[in-house]
């Protein structure tokens, strides 16, 4: 059963590398426990006694919620989201679709700015 509490995946970009750090966090998007938070804290360096205390003071939440509230309200409903120039893109997540929507909104933008 996982915990419902928002998780602080920001708090570590202070301390460590923060693509280190998302990528651990994506990678076990399905173990988020406070116990495997604290493991992930120890594997970046980082003191993982200070990251639950943390947690569980709620220290980072506001952020958290602010950032879920952010993505909800640009139409984030799961990992990976993709935009493009601000588009939300919902194709398939093949290289070869996401090549054709980049250069099809690239097209689309160009001939936009040459119009004006």
């Amino acid at each position: 059963m996982h915990n419902t509490q928002p998780k602080p995946p920001k708090l570590p970009a202070r301390r460590a590398g923060f693509g280190r750090c998302t990528t651990l966090l994506y990678e076990h998007q399905e173990s988020l426990e406070d116990e495997d938070l604290a493991e992930y804290a120890t594997a970046l360096g980082l003191d993982a006694r200070r990251l639950i205390t943390e947690v569980l003071a709620g220290e980072h939440l506001a952020r958290v919620r602010e950032d879920f509230r952010s993505g909800a309200r640009a139409g984030v409903n799961g990992t990976p989201t993709l935009f493009i120039n601000g588009i939300r893109y919902s194709g398939a997540p093949q290289a070869d679709a996401l090549l054709a929507a980049l250069t099809t909104r690239a097209t689309s933008r160009a001939n936009t700015a040459f119009s004006k």
